[in-house]
């Protein structure tokens, strides 16, 4: 039935309850947003602007794991490819989050198509790019079950 949960989800806790496919946000996602945004203004006051490079980490972990959803191999190449971004921009002597961020765009849109191109793609509009997948039909697009 599209509706059922596996036995995993139905002894999961009221917190950890995700929708198969779709938007997602547990408390859990929400401290990691507070204490990004709290370490983001802590830093600034610290180093300066380039702290906000905190902020697009704490943003790509929203937008990756509770949005699109993508997977652990294209998480580790946006990753891979942000170090090797912020490497490039040290060595050259300009390291400026707007560069940084600005540079690292098409690398995320990247991501974001390969992972919903992907044939288990269950994060945003999955109902609708991969219906076959996790009974995306019959889950709810946003919001936590409870």
């Amino acid at each position: 039935m599209m509706n059922e949960m596996s036995a995993t989800e139905a002894n999961a806790p009221w917190w950890n309850r995700h929708p198969r496919c779709g938007f997602r946000f547990s408390p859990r996602d929400g401290v990691v947003l507070i204490v990004g945004a709290a370490w983001t203004a802590g830093l600034t006051l610290l180093v300066g602007d380039i702290a906000l490079l905190l902020a697009v980490l704490v943003f790509h972990f929203l937008l990756f794991c509770n949005v699109f959803r993508v997977g652990t191999k294209p998480e580790l190449f946006w990753a891979a490819s942000f170090v090797i971004n912020v490497v490039c921009w040290v060595l050259m002597g300009m390291i400026d989050w707007w560069r940084i961020g600005l540079s690292q765009i098409p690398m995320t849109l990247i991501v974001l198509v390969w992972a919903m191109c992907q044939s288990d793609y269950h994060g945003v509009l999955a109902a609708r790019l991969n219906p076959g997948h996790c009974e995306c039909e019959g889950s709810p697009e946003r919001g936590n079950e409870s």
